[in-house]
């Protein structure tokens, strides 16, 4: 609304000064505006390239919306003006106008969901997950995925590995954000604090406060690290970071333990329950669950790792993090069964003629994984 709140104030303003005749430089100037938004600023985006560069709509669904609903203003206000009342805008006409605008808010917001157009629905196969990659984000997301998982983690794994973990590219702002907190410190902006203190001084100033044991805020939270996890089954233990935030300088506690999903305890990994110690000044803590690697070659599965029962020192309670308070952890099935095909250069078969009946020894092979008992 930068430059169209002007435009619109001025139009309105028109509209009353001229009473509802247009003659004035409202309806003009927001007409001017869009076509120049339109025409000219698309044109700038294209020459402002440089040369030998290219670029490409990562959405078309997203693209076709904004460019049908914006060719189809101009066409409705032809319709409107030169056709069904020309001259003059009835009532009907401006409450349907209206009407198109939450048409259009959910017709992007069905856009952006995948809910239209070839986007739509789910998809398993994991390119969606790169397809809003850089080249350079993309090798360094594999770069700390291979850290993490293993050297020999192949580009299937690592991507089922980004799916399972709904791994987003980040944005430009979010490194504005890492400079702008580096160049300050780097520490983590937390204002509830402030804002509690603030409001109690000046509440104090004007009425007494009553002590109310519920609605004292929490002391600390405590919060897992992510709310997704993935781990490559033979690539040893899931390892969750809990993370304390809030008042650090008193002792505190949290308890957990895992929960099935699709996955089982016993047969899939080995299930955890405890309590973590918090030290003064001690705000971050691991728990490790082992993963049973097996041969059996089957789907990824996931399970659960929750926080419970959180306490801390003093009359102040603590607390779990709403979002951040349980963490689902996802299993990559590396047990390839290897694929199988006909052990011959290209799909031609070279075999001698022979006089007699005979049979033709036809090589087959298993390639890229043997695990487990494959027929074909």
């Amino acid at each position: 609304l930068g430059s169209s709140a002007p435009e619109i104030l001025l139009n309105v303003i028109d509209i009353f000064a001229r009473e509802f005749f247009l003659e004035g430089l409202g309806p003009s100037t927001i007409v001017g505006s869009a076509a120049f938004n339109l025409l000219m600023i698309i044109a700038v985006c294209i020459v402002s390239l440089p040369a030998g560069q290219v670029r490409y709509i990562k959405d078309t669904t997203v693209y076709i919306c904004t460019a049908t609903w914006s060719i189809f203003a101009y066409i409705w206000l032809i319709i409107i003006l030169l056709l069904s009342s020309p001259h003059v805008v009835e009532v009907w006409e401006g409450v349907l106008t209206f009407l198109f605008f939450p048409m259009l808010a959910f017709n992007a917001f069905a856009a952006d969901k995948g809910w239209i157009g070839s986007g739509g629905g789910s998809n398993n196969s994991g390119f969606h997950v790169h397809e809003d990659m850089t080249n350079d984000e993309l090798a360094e997301v594999h770069a700390e995925l291979r850290k993490t998982h293993g050297a020999n983690l192949t580009n299937d794994q690592a991507a089922r590995i980004l799916l399972a973990m709904d791994y987003k590219p980040r944005s430009r702002a979010h490194y504005r954000i890492k400079a702008t907190r580096a160049m300050f410190g780097g520490k983590r902006l937390n204002f509830t604090n402030q804002v509690s203190r603030s409001l109690t001084s000046m509440i104090g100033k004007r009425t007494r406060v009553v002590p109310c044991e519920e609605a004292l805020p929490p002391v600390c939270t405590f919060e897992v690290s992510m709310r997704k996890l993935a781990v490559l089954e033979s690539n040893g233990p899931a390892v969750v970071k809990i993370i304390r935030r809030g008042e650090a300088g008193i002792a505190a506690s949290v308890g957990y333990e895992t929960e099935d999903g699709t996955a089982e305890a016993t047969d899939d990994y080995e299930a955890q329950e405890g309590r973590l110690e918090f030290a003064p000044g001690e705000t971050e803590k691991e728990v490790q669950i082992p993963i049973v690697d097996d041969d059996k070659h089957e789907a990824d599965e996931c399970f659960y790792l929750k926080l419970k029962d959180p306490q801390a020192d003093g009359e102040r309670p603590a607390a779990i993090s709403d979002q951040l308070g349980r963490v689902q952890i996802t299993i990559i099935d590396d047990d390839d069964a290897g694929m199988v095909s006909f052990g011959c250069e290209g799909d031609i078969l070279n075999i001698k003629s022979r006089t007699e009946d005979f049979k033709a020894r036809i090589p087959v092979q298993r390639r890229n994984g043997a695990c487990g008992e494959v027929r074909v």
